[in-house]
């Protein structure tokens, strides 16, 4: 392997590293937090949070299974709380002061 064969091997790795980072942290949505969670409280059996980010096939599920049986009522209650809801474009929909 030649000098320069390593150094694009590097700047590589190190452009994939970035792209990782930008992925984990990335923008946050513009959808509002507190919208969402008002929505999954009182709708949430229904997916209505879902069409609210924009999770429209998701959202659909949610409505004809009742979140999941309960079980993805809970899952989002955690996700939310803990700000890790994601919109329809992979944007995390976080608390906003």
């Amino acid at each position: 392997m030649t000098q320069s064969q390593k150094i694009k091997d590097l700047e590589e790795k190190v452009k994939i590293k970035e792209l990782e980072s930008k992925l984990e942290s990335g923008p946050s949505s513009e959808k509002e937090w507190f919208i969402l969670f008002i929505c999954w409280f009182l709708f949430g059996f229904f997916g209505v949070h879902r069409f609210y980010a924009g999770r429209i096939g998701t959202g659909i599920i949610w409505a004809l299974t009742f979140a999941c049986f309960g079980i993805g009522y809970l899952v989002d209650f955690i996700l939310i709380v803990m700000g890790n809801f994601r919109d329809s474009e992979h944007r995390k929909i976080t608390y906003k002061k």
